[in-house]
């Protein structure tokens, strides 16, 4: 804090600045001025924050040199010295807002006492401003929060035009009102730079536009007042350039439909939400407006049998690099579906996941083990950032489980193989197939399947087979040769056969009772 004494008597000058220590007092002492009128040529260069000035002096006096100072400076806190006790004096002195009067015969320790008094009552006033403005920001981003989701209307608010100055225009004419999300980057990833730059953006964005805007942690909300044409459409973009110009970044503009009425601003966010909801995705621009993309229909949000019969070949191999390729494939054909939205992408990404929960609970059921204990609530995958890692680490999530569930010292190779069986009733499934998958000789696995199971290993595939297409007549209006087929039969008169033989009833007959 800056301290400035006045006296035309030097021995009183010399002693202020000597015989009290002001810079262990936290003090920055000015030149010191022998007139009121050097005073004031120093002042309007470098203003004290506290002015220690005689009363009588030749020329102008001090309480004339307090008087103009409190004009150009009213923040200036002024203590007088005097050499009289004079009671007019005082009472003049106070009157004209002076802090302190002093005579110039009392000790350090009172003059060091009047300065501290002004230093507090200027960092009280300080604080007190601090305070007040905190107050109204916050009663501010309140208002402009409470109208953004439509809980209060204008007409709840009195003066407005005092509360969001930028949102008034002072000419006639019509004006309307857009809301935009804006999410800049490009200054690191540590929270403090991104705060910084939100923080830059925050405050140059009034400078190019008029708007109203609300701080969140990781995005800007600005309520922009226009004309609504065309030209200050264009005037919006091209400030958002500007911008990204001037502060070296990125900036990522999701835009709303303009309204008539600040009553209006919830449909506009609403629609700035919406298109915020594309930033990352393919294809999309880093300006988009509700209007760009209100009309798309979106993606299935089902996988498809061949799809889900793909994953689970995958997953049943468990080939790490050949599931990422998979899971490469399938996000990159979605992503550039033309009417592909948020809501659909997200949807059909949990489609993937719980197909492959579906894996895991037949995979584990068939060697005997409980369902995966494995969260199955719906994922939200974040589309800004790198979508196939994220759907790749779901599905990897089930594999590990499953590999760690059958592993050689939780389950035997006689549940390995059933497990594999089951998986692939489509296919021949010869005994040297599956021993060879389990890593045993067929002569031994025959033996050990025969142990572990009560039964052959022939006999326990015709079982599954059989069993697995009495729940596929059940399931589906699949023909008699379809499901022959599924389960690994090519013959229809022997599968035909069989099912009788196993279940009593022909598959027609079968599905007639079911």
């Amino acid at each position: 804090m800056k301290l400035m004494i006045v006296d035309d008597e030097v021995i009183i000058r010399t002693g202020l600045t000597t015989v009290i220590n002001w810079e262990e007092l936290g003090f920055k002492l000015l030149p010191s001025a022998e007139s009121a009128e050097q005073a004031l040529e120093i002042i309007r260069v470098d203003p004290p924050h506290i002015l220690l000035t005689d009363i009588r002096m030749g020329g102008m006096d001090g309480l004339e040199l307090s008087y103009i100072v409190k004009k150009l400076y009213p923040d200036m806190e002024i203590v007088i010295l005097s050499g009289y006790d004079d009671f007019e004096y005082v009472q003049k002195a106070l009157r004209g807002g002076i802090g302190d009067y002093l005579l110039k015969s009392s000790r350090p320790e009172e003059i060091i006492k009047a300065v501290m008094k002004a230093k507090y009552r200027i960092e009280h006033k300080r604080e007190s401003v601090k305070e007040e403005t905190k107050r109204n920001s916050a009663f501010r981003d309140q208002v402009l929060d409470t109208l953004l989701n439509g809980e209060k209307t204008e007409e709840e608010y009195h003066s407005l035009v005092n509360v969001l100055p930028a949102l008034f225009d002072q000419h006639e004419g019509r004006e309307v009102y857009q809301v935009v999300i804006l999410s800049p980057s490009g200054w690191g990833d540590s929270p403090f730079y991104e705060g910084l730059l939100l923080f830059a953006v925050h405050n140059m964005l009034s400078e190019q536009l008029p708007c109203e805007t609300l701080q969140r942690k990781d995005h800007l909300v600005a309520v922009i007042r226009s004309s609504g044409s065309l030209g200050d459409q264009s005037k919006i973009k091209s400030s958002f350039s500007a911008l990204e110009k001037l502060l070296k970044c990125r900036l990522f503009a999701a835009v709303g439909g303009t309204v008539i009425t600040l009553n209006e601003l919830n449909r506009s966010y609403e629609e700035a939400l919406a298109a915020n909801s594309y930033k990352g995705l393919p294809g999309i621009d880093a300006y988009v407006a509700f209007d760009d993309i209100k009309d798309r229909q979106g993606i299935r949000i089902v996988c498809s049998n061949e799809e889900e019969s793909e994953l689970a070949g995958l997953l049943r191999n468990g080939d790490p690099i050949a599931l990422r390729h998979w899971v490469s494939r399938t996000i990159n054909r979605q992503l550039h579906e033309p009417q592909v939205t948020p809501q659909s992408l997200q949807a059909y990404f949990n489609c993937i996941v719980l197909s492959g929960f579906r894996w895991l609970e037949r995979a584990l059921d068939s060697v005997g083990l409980e369902p995966a204990n494995v969260g199955r609530d719906p994922v939200v995958f974040d589309l800004a950032n790198d979508l196939e890692e994220q759907l790749f680490k779901q599905i990897q999530c089930l594999l590990a489980y499953y590999k760690d569930a059958v592993s050689t010292d939780k389950t035997s190779y006689v549940r390995k193989a059933t497990a594999y069986i089951k998986e692939n009733l489509n296919t021949e499934l010869s005994l040297q197939q599956v021993s060879k998958y389990v890593h045993l000789h067929p002569n031994h696995f025959s033996e050990m399947f025969r142990r572990e199971t009560g039964t052959t290993y022939i006999e326990f595939v015709k079982r599954e087979r059989i069993k697995r297409a009495a729940e596929i007549i059940n399931e589906t209006d699949a023909k008699v040769a379809e499901v022959a087929e599924q389960v690994g039969y090519g013959d229809v008169k022997y599968f035909t056969k069989l099912f009788k033989q196993y279940t009593g009833m022909t598959p027609s007959e079968y599905r007639r009772k079911t």
